[in-house]
């Protein structure tokens, strides 16, 4: 399992001061020179009074929120007014948990894990088998830090390895993520590697934020074709949008509809077989 990397970044200087005005621009920039500075083994502790890095880019996951522009779809919803977007989330602050347990059914590596997961999701794919669990009306509203507490405690025997993050699309959360993360941070806890289990529809800008907290991207491949896509009403995967992030890339096929997916899939494994 790759190591917890997102509780670095918790105590690496953005160079931004805290409340400090600046343009989003200027924040972006500051942001990437960090990230550089990170990755090139010479980056600096927070200073008195400065933001760390994970704490920007919460901060700029929250901004993609005014017109939403979290995951592929870019529906340009103002999620920070309460407008709803396509995946039926709103404002961050108003995340839903629709549920949290120790998952062991994942794959080897990754379990057991804390699996836990946010409700909304824009892709409304046909056969879904989390639909009841994840549609945007469902779940709780929740404190970040009260969750953190949660976790950590779930985390406190040693016998998990990981803590996940699903959905639906988990893109759409992005800024409620990094809360949680930072609140984890703020608390002292234990990190846990940080696994992004996604369908692959990130935005660049998406995929800078998770770049140096995602420890593994878990894409769940939902379909065989263009055209199943289609008839699902789907988009098009952007997985080479994440193939150009810093973690570690694991695909599998998704459990969507056997015309599309399943039945396709063990036609494959049948011929490799025979």
């Amino acid at each position: 399992m790759p190591p917890a990397r997102w509780a670095d970044l918790a105590i690496v200087g953005s160079g931004l001061a805290s409340g400090e005005g600046i343009s989003v621009a200027e924040a972006w920039r500051r942001h990437d020179s960090a990230m550089a500075a990170w990755r090139e083994g010479r980056a600096r502790s927070t200073g008195e009074g400065e933001l760390d890095l994970l704490s920007l880019k919460r901060q700029l996951a929250y901004e993609l929120t005014r017109r939403c522009r979290a995951c592929a779809l870019r529906c340009g919803a103002r999620r920070v007014t309460g407008e709803a977007g396509i995946c039926g989330a709103r404002a961050p602050e108003d995340a839903r948990l629709a549920n949290v347990q120790v998952v062991a059914g994942e794959e080897a590596f990754l379990s057991p894990t804390i699996a836990i997961w946010l409700a909304g999701c824009p892709e409304q794919c046909v056969g879904c088998l989390y639909k009841p669990l994840i549609s945007a009306s469902r779940g709780v509203r929740f404190d970040s830090g009260r969750l953190a507490s949660v976790l950590a405690k779930m985390a406190a025997g040693g016998e998990v390895t990981s803590l996940m993050a699903l959905g639906g699309n988990p893109d759409v959360h992005l800024a409620r993520w990094l809360d949680v993360l930072v609140a984890l941070a703020q608390a002292g806890e234990v990190p846990l590697p940080f696994v992004w289990n996604a369908n692959g529809q990130s935005t660049r800008r998406s995929l800078e934020l998770l770049d140096g907290v995602v420890s593994v991207y878990l894409l769940d491949l939902k379909f065989r074709s263009e055209a199943c896509a289609k008839a699902n009403g789907a988009e098009r995967l952007a997985l080479r949008r994440v193939a150009q992030s810093s973690g570690r890339p694991r695909r599998r096929t998704s459990r969507s509809s056997f015309g599309c997916s399943y039945g396709p899939a063990m036609s494959t494994a049948a011929l490799g077989l025979s």
